[in-house]
């Protein structure tokens, strides 16, 4: 495993301290954190470079608002079947 020093803002540093109960603790925290951080930020960054737009299907949501989905119901505010009772009611 490879060595780094960091500096961190001792704003920073003091929002979290009173969680920990010592500067041990606190130290393995922020280096946790880090790691996932960067890891996360790594497979984002990989991800986004080796796939491209056309590659990733496209979810149902984003389908059905482009009118590329399933169709909907001609009557799907009841409109039509509320003016069909107007209709009915006022012979």
């Amino acid at each position: 495993m490879c060595s780094y020093n960091i500096t961190l803002s001792d704003t920073l540093v003091e929002k979290v301290r009173p969680t920990f109960a010592d500067d041990k603790a606190l130290e393995q925290w922020l280096q946790k954190q880090l790691e996932e951080f960067l890891l996360n930020y790594y497979v984002r960054q990989e991800s986004q470079h080796n796939t491209c737009a056309s590659d990733q299907p496209v979810p149902d949501v984003v389908l059905r608002l482009l009118g590329a989905g399933l169709p909907l119901d001609d009557d799907l505010n009841g409109r039509k079947a509320y003016y069909q009772h107007l209709e009915e009611k006022h012979q």
